[in-house]
């Protein structure tokens, strides 16, 4: 299956989003940070959350992904489980 995530991607020239121009992933296969559950690969995710890791804007890009209730992609150096279960230990 393939995904146009593009459709996805906020526009960069907001100055909202303008943060993203700083992210380690910008030039990299946008399709390695999207997490398709069964059909994503571990070595992928592991390979996307490498990425995200050295970033100098994870801290912004994982509270983009809260703001936005990402269920996709790897942001901020989470998968979209582990910010579902961010957001469980949040609320306990």
């Amino acid at each position: 299956m393939n995904h146009n995530h593009n459709a996805y991607l906020p526009d960069l020239s907001e100055p909202v989003h303008q943060w993203m121009e700083d992210a380690a992933c910008l030039n990299t296969f946008t399709e390695l940070f999207f997490y398709h559950n069964k059909s994503s690969k571990n070595s992928e995710v592991a390979d996307a959350l490498r990425i995200c890791q050295a970033c100098p804007v994870i801290k912004r890009c994982l509270q983009f992904a809260f703001d936005i209730n990402d269920q996709y992609a790897v942001l901020g150096g989470t998968t979209p489980g582990q910010r579902r279960e961010m957001r469980r230990q949040a609320t306990i």
